[in-house]
C-alpha cells in the first residue's frame, strides 16, 4: 500500500467513524428528547441526523473514489470527492 493509499483509507475510516459516532448521537438526542419531552432536544436530533447522512455521503464518495481505472473511466473515479461536495452543497443551501 502506498502512502496516498494509506492516506485514503485513512480518511476512509475517519468518514466512516464520523458518520457512525453522528448516528449514536442522534439516537441519544432523540432518546433524551422523548424522556424529557422536549421538543428542542427532538429537533436538534434531526439535525444530527442530517450530519449522519452529510457524513455517510463523505464516506461512501471516498469509498468509490478509491476504484480503480475502467474502460469506460479510463481517468478513474477521483472527481467523486467534489462531486459529494457539490452535492452536500446543494443540500445545505436548500
Amino acid at each position: 500500500m502506498t502512502a496516498s493509499q494509506g492516506d485514503a483509507a485513512r480518511a476512509q475510516r475517519a468518514a466512516a467513524f464520523a458518520a457512525v459516532a453522528a448516528g449514536a448521537l442522534a439516537l441519544l438526542k432523540l432518546g433524551a428528547g422523548f424522556l424529557t419531552g422536549s421538543l428542542a432536544v427532538s429537533a436538534s436530533s434531526l439535525d444530527s441526523l442530517m450530519d449522519t447522512l452529510a457524513s455517510g455521503t463523505n464516506a461512501l464518495a471516498l469509498r468509490w473514489s478509491r476504484r480503480d481505472p475502467t474502460r469506460i473511466y479510463a481517468f478513474g473515479y477521483g472527481k467523486v470527492e467534489a462531486l459529494a461536495g457539490l452535492l452536500q452543497g446543494v443540500f445545505i443551501t436548500a
